[in-house]
């Protein structure tokens, strides 16, 4: 006999562009011998490899870096219990989780084909008009405090010029070199990516229109449209003009109340909490409203880039003002909280469903990414899934919105350049002069208490009394463009008198402490200058000076301390990574970090580095969000909702109302119907109360009588699908050759007179882990209940609060994955209308809907027309499977025959057409059971005519004997 066979189909996600083995318990993975494991295919996005194992096997595997030495990843055996035909693993790095999914041979064409795509062959072009909105423009505005009114009319063509030429010097004034003449100085905003961005657009001659706050207030509305004029013409750059008032109060929300919270800030101190209110918030929401009228004011049918926690709102505001479809993008530069961290903000909720009216969301780092998924699931009962491509996609309304992790990095074109100015040299003469017979390392730090500082002083120090030459520490402090007010004066304190006890104790300067914005020259030279360098910060999503440093330092292996929590700690491999936490960490770094030169890894880093480039970084995000566009062709959009809470709605092109006379005309010509109900919310109205004994909603005798008469009619077969246990609807529903469906599907009962039938063996053991579970929310959940059926447990929230009992079932449902992941093979968890339940796994409305017309094409029934109705989320399943059965002919569906389904309003779904409540199914009921008597005896007398029902009895039977 033919042994069964598992396929198994595995991705793995790893930070860097090494190679990797898988090896394990088999012969083919090597019996964990490294040499004799399979090597890793490598994509854009992941390293892939298919393997076959007996069914029944348990997999046991880990990966192997292939570095000189290999490195095997630090964590337990990864197991994978090889039980299903065709089952598709998704493992990261650094992380013991895996995503399983299993599905059976025959579907797995399907299942690909079901997944949404993305538009691979749509690029990015250097011809594309972007508009790029960051609070601030990469540009700064000030008074000229030399320029003199009675000249302002000398104005003429070689003003622009003079802008023009000087535009992509790193650290000159843009103004005429008649300084008497320009009643604006216009510099180069000081960072480390956005005014390389700004001159690698410029350069590439990129239409990109840049929208900020020009750092200047000014409150003359003439002075206001003279700038505008100015700056737009000449740079590209249009200004978002703010009172002094409203920019100090935005600032402050932005600096005591967001910025602690996407940094995982918590105060220790309760004089330190931030008091929020909901002026702050008014607050926040008007500065990003006025982002988006300037948006909105510059908008052609651009690509839209929206950038940073700073204006988080603004895709809702130009989503609710642009009546076109528009092509969003945001980019979150700051690191994405803990779930539970973003969960404190008031309007959290408000807050995600403005980032989701964006087509992409792009995160610095997979752990950013996958704290901001968590979050969805959990605060707005989203889901994530991949597309065909491997594209990360949230499901969102009905739209795909995707989901990107990217590195961004420096220009080494642009940095080289640099290095070869007068200034350059100048600064490196000055800094070398300086500091002539010391050994320099240096330090560059936003001055806050995110990086670090006090712990490297101190470490420094101890470092320094140890050597008999004398290092000295020069580190550089800018300052924070969000600060704290109150905390800032602490910090600066703090620092400096650190560094005077240090230099007091060493009777020399040992640290020499310097406030000031560096230009990029000025940073190429004293990392030229420098013996080694150091960061020790506790948090930076974007560290991009190490990657400089690399550049600058290229040839002479230099030296790098790098905190372990980095954004660039996971990236390269040739910098020695310290503990931010642990002066005594960082003290032994300092120690040997001339000890050990690795030469291999630096080379490595370095190509990473100029592979990884901030032009390739930019252009692959605007490739990925026109990918990520909406499609008008297939579908329809609408928005929904009011206020913080509106959302854009994508609902397929072709749903439309089930229109009664065209169901009419089928259901006549029709030789054998199949009519498939949910119950409560569908047939009759969902209802408040305690359904754990009976209906919340009874049938009215209108709507049983209607079912009556329809199941008479032995050319139809009628089944109602609901989740309620079996003694519920036998109370409900005694209507002879009407079929039930209880529990999902878990026990079917063809006919009054039929026995019900159990599908599958049920384990008591997660069932009562699940309990345990549920039990301790229903505690502290007012008006909730445990439901415990025969094959399942029930979390039933529709008494609650609506907002606390639907975020008390979210974090349950998270729960819940985690706890019962033991047994992921025998049950599930599922999210209803009101309801969490945990049940047997492959029990579902879309499995009973495909076992039934199974066991009808077993019986030779054939049937012309499908009805299936329903109205919540497990009734999408009915949906699915109806198409599953149309697209594969399944055997019980003739050529001509006819699917129709139907979902209650118009929303998001899996069904083909819409009705608009129960009351309007009833009066289509009525319709078809008015036909029905009146006519059927011009086709079949009823007398005489075999049920459908019992021909699938008779032919069961049959099929029984002769077993």
């Amino acid at each position: 006999m033919k042994q069964s066979i598992s396929k198994v189909f595995i991705e793995y996600n790893a930070e860097d562009s090494q190679n990797y083995k898988i090896v394990g318990n088999t012969i083919n993975t090597g019996n964990w011998d490294p040499d004799h494991g399979i090597t890793l295919n490598q994509s854009e996005t992941c390293y892939t490899v298919a393997l076959s194992f007996p069914m029944n096997f348990t997999f046991e595997y880990k990966y192997i870096k292939l570095t000189n030495p290999a490195i095997w990843e630090a964590l337990g055996n990864r197991k994978i219990h090889c039980k299903h035909p065709v089952i598709h693993v998704k493992d990261w790095e650094n992380s013991g989780t895996s995503q399983v999914s299993y599905q059976s041979e025959s579907s797995k064409q399907h299942h690909y084909d079901k997944l949404p795509a993305i538009k691979e062959h749509i690029k990015f072009s250097l011809s594309d008009s972007i508009i790029f909105a960051n609070f601030n423009l990469p540009i700064r505005v000030s008074r000229n405090p030399l320029y003199k009114p009675e000249k302002l009319n000398s104005k003429n063509d070689t003003n622009q010029t003079d802008f023009e030429d000087s535009i992509n010097d790193n650290t000159r004034v843009f103004t005429s070199q008649d300084n008497h003449q320009e009643k604006w100085i216009i510099e180069k905003n000081k960072g480390i990516w956005l005014p390389v961005l700004f001159d690698l657009t410029i350069d590439k001659s990129i239409d990109i229109l840049w929208i900020g706050w020009p750092g200047i207030i000014i409150d003359d509305e003439n002075e206001q449209r003279e700038l505008s004029d100015m700056l737009v013409k000449q740079f590209r750059c249009y200004p978002v003009f703010l009172t002094e008032s409203l920019l100090n109060d935005f600032n402050f929300f932005c600096n005591t109340i967001l910025f602690p919270v996407f940094n995982n800030i918590i105060h220790m101190n309760r004089d330190d909490i931030p008091q929020y209110s909901l002026e702050q918030w008014e607050i926040y929401k008007s500065v990003n409203s006025i982002f988006s009228e300037a948006i909105m004011n510059s908008f052609t049918s651009q690509i839209i880039w929206i950038n940073d926690f700073s204006l988080m709102l603004t895709p809702n505001f130009v989503s609710r003002r642009i009546h076109e479809l528009l092509n969003i993008g945001f980019y979150l530069q700051s690191p994405f909280p803990s779930t539970d961290m973003f969960r404190v903000l008031p309007q959290a909720e408000a807050i995600l469903h403005s980032i989701l009216a964006c087509d992409l969301v792009s995160f610095h780092s997979y752990d950013y990414a996958s704290e901001f998924l968590k979050t969805c699931k959990l605060l707005i009962g989203v889901e994530h899934h991949f597309s065909k491509e491997g594209c990360l996609l949230i499901e969102y309304f009905g739209r795909h919105i995707m989901i990107r992790v990217g590195d961004i990095g420096v220009e080494a074109d642009k940095i080289k350049e640099a290095m070869t100015m007068p200034e350059y040299f100048r600064f490196c003469h000055d800094i070398r002069e300086k500091y002539q017979g010391r050994e320099l390392v240096i330090g560059i730090d936003t001055m806050q208490e995110l990086s670090g500082l006090t712990l490297k002083l101190k470490a420094f120090g101890k470092y320094s009394q140890k050597c008999a030459y004398k290092p000295i520490l020069l580190q550089y402090l800018t300052k924070p463009k969000l600060t704290f007010g109150f905390e800032a004066t602490r910090i600066h304190d703090n620092i400096y008198s650190i560094q005077k006890e240090v230099n007091d104790n060493a009777g020399i300067i040992v640290i020499d402490l310097i406030e000031e914005n560096l230009s990029a020259v000025q940073r190429y030279s004293l990392m030229n200058e420098c013996k080694a360098f150091v960061n020790t910060c506790f948090k930076d999503s974007m560290c991009l000076i190490p990657y400089e440093f690399l550049i600058v330092t290229e040839g002479n292996s230099k030296p790098v301390i790098v905190s372990e929590s980095a954004g660039v700690s996971k990236s390269l491999r040739s910098f020695m990574k310290i503990n931010p936490y642990s002066e005594q960490n960082i003290y032994h770094a300092f120690c040997n970090m001339f000890n050990k030169e690795n030469f291999v890894c630096r080379n490595h880093d370095m190509k990473w580095v100029k592979k990884c480039s901030m032009q390739r970084w930019a252009v692959s995000f605007l490739g990925d969000l026109k990918k990520a566009q909406k499609n008008p062709k297939l579908m329809q959009y609408m928005k929904h909702g009011m206020g913080d809470k509106m959302k854009l709605v994508a609902l397929r092109k072709n749903f439309s109302k089930l229109d009664l006379e065209s169901l009419m005309i089928t259901y006549k010509r029709a030789n054998y119907r199949a009519l498939f109900f949910d119950n409560e919310g569908t047939l009759v109205d969902s209802m408040k109360g305690d359904s754990r004994t009976m209906l919340t909603c009874m049938p009215k005798a209108k709507l049983l009588d209607c079912l009556s008469d329809l199941a008479k009619d032995p050319q139809n077969m009628i089944f109602i699908i609901t989740g309620r246990e079996k003694k519920v609807l036998e109370s409900a529903y005694n209507i002879q050759h009407l079929g039930l469906a209880a529990e999902f599907g878990a026990f079917i009962r063809w006919s009054p007179d039929v026995d019900w039938e159990t599908r599958g063996a049920y384990s008591e053991v997660w069932k009562e882990s699940a309990k345990h579970i549920i039990a301790s929310y229903v505690a502290r959940t007012e008006g909730s209940y445990i439901e415990e059926k025969e094959c399942s447990v029930v979390f039933q929230y529709k008494n609650c609060d609506t907002e606390y009992g639907a975020w008390q079932a979210k974090e349950l449902a998270s729960q819940l994955d985690v706890l019962l992941h033991p047994y992921i093979e025998e049950c599930e968890v599922f999210e209803g209308t009101g309801y969490v339940e945990v049940k047997p796994r492959m029990i579902n409305k879309g499995y009973t809907i495909e076992y039934i017309m199974q066991k009808c094409s077993e019986a030779g029934v054939v049937f012309d027309f499908i009805l299936v109705v329903g109205d919540d989320s497990s009734d999408e399943e009915m949906f699915k499977a109806l198409k599953e059965l149309a697209v594969t002919k399944h055997t019980s569906l003739s050529i001509s025959a006819r699917c129709f389904s139907c979902t209650l309003g118009r929303k998001p779904t899996k069904a083909d057409y819409y009705l608009n409540d129960s009351a309007e199914i009833l009066q289509y009921l009525e319709a078809l059971r008015h036909w029905t008597k009146r006519d059927y005896e011009n086709f079949v007398n009823l007398d005489s005519a075999m049920h459908i029902v019992d021909i699938i009895k008779d032919r069961r039977e049959k099929i029984n004997g002769k077993d």
